[in-house]
């Protein structure tokens, strides 16, 4: 009895309840599972989406077999769509296809459209996309919360019911780029005086000199932690692309016991510009 209350007690003296952003600690990262996804197809063949779930899952099965297509008429009629919605923005340069087939039934061609806050506008133009297991779509980055796939054409072969593995959709390589990737401390201890730490991680292509980082607890605001190397600096003290350094936001910060402690971290303004990418400041 006495052994099971000291293991009670270690769990739940000090539980951190923390909303927590997938950061890719690197200038790219495929933000397709982190998004809703839905289709449209034609043909009279209902519902269009066969297995959608499986479409940007991260898992998929080898060149020759499908996780999920669109039902279509022979050829598309152009009413056709895929789309992806997120609750954050992100800038967004780069579409990969893992196609099923490769002598039917495969997607040559399409339009990258994107939301201009009322109706969907025409972005990028792709065509003659060799008919192989894989390919890559590369277009000018976009910012934005949407993406979708539409104005179909197909390959050689059958010309209807284009299917495939895997469809990722990855953010640009952004030069002003930063999040907060990491809450080191406070642990699931019952330490009640903790240092609040977290991880702060360049995220972009530029060496950061300085960022406002701001947090809050339970929904209330903290005093900022203001990261600043600038101007009394050497370039091996900034952050390098890809890195993270350790960050005190409060020392010796006092938790009681059997309290739930939402944490809150977010950062703007690397050197001072306007961060392009926003789906992934927060922790």
């Amino acid at each position: 009895m006495k052994k099971n209350l000291q293991k009670a007690l270690i769990t739940y003296c000090l539980m951190a309840i923390l909303s927590i952003a997938a950061i890719t600690a690197g200038a790219q990262k495929n933000i397709a599972p982190l998004g809703t996804t839905n289709c449209q197809g034609s043909g009279g063949v209902t519902p269009y989406c066969w297995n959608w779930q499986n479409i940007s899952n991260g898992s998929w099965s080898t060149c020759g077999n499908q996780d999920a297509f669109v039902w279509t008429t022979a050829p598309p009629g152009g009413s056709e769509w895929m789309e992806w919605v997120w609750t954050s923005s992100y800038l967004i340069q780069e579409v990969k296809i893992y196609h099923a087939n490769t002598t039917g039934r495969f997607l040559a061609g399409g339009t990258i459209q994107k939301w201009d806050g009322s109706a969907w506008v025409d972005h990028y133009t792709f065509s003659g996309l060799t008919q192989q297991c894989e390919n890559t779509i590369k277009f000018t980055p976009f910012a934005g919360d949407r993406l979708r796939i539409s104005k179909w054409y197909p390959g050689t072969g059958q010309n209807s019911n284009m299917n495939y593995r895997e469809i990722e959709i990855w953010t640009a390589a952004s030069p002003f780029n930063a999040g907060v990737s990491a809450l080191v401390s406070p642990t699931n201890t019952c330490n009640s005086t903790q240092n609040i730490t977290a991880t702060f991680t360049n995220l972009g292509l530029i060496r950061i000199d300085s960022a406002d980082i701001q947090w809050s607890i339970n929904g209330t605001m903290q005093t900022p932690y203001p990261y600043n190397k600038y101007p009394n600096y050497k370039n091996s003290d900034t952050l390098p692309s890809g890195k993270g350094v350790n960050i005190v936001l409060a020392a010796s910060y006092t938790l009681t016991d059997y309290t739930n402690y939402n944490f809150k971290i977010w950062s703007s303004m690397p050197n001072g510009k306007q961060d392009t990418v926003n789906g992934d400041d927060t922790l």
